[in-house]
């Protein structure tokens, strides 16, 4: 599997762990190389979304 860089949409769906499919692939994917790559907007974008919903986990 070649390293890659990883969108907002998919570190969301991993993180909601709601399709199996998404879940299973970025595992596979930390198992080879450790850690996703992403952008700091991509962080940026999650973080915010989730300051905003008041996350707590």
């Amino acid at each position: 599997m070649r390293k890659v860089l990883f969108d907002t949409d998919i570190l969301s769906e991993y993180l909601k762990a709601r399709d199996e499919s998404v879940v299973r692939t970025c595992a596979d994917y930390l198992r080879i190389h450790r850690y996703f790559t992403f952008t700091s907007i991509a962080a940026y974008e999650i973080t915010y979304g989730l300051r905003i919903k008041n996350a707590d986990r």
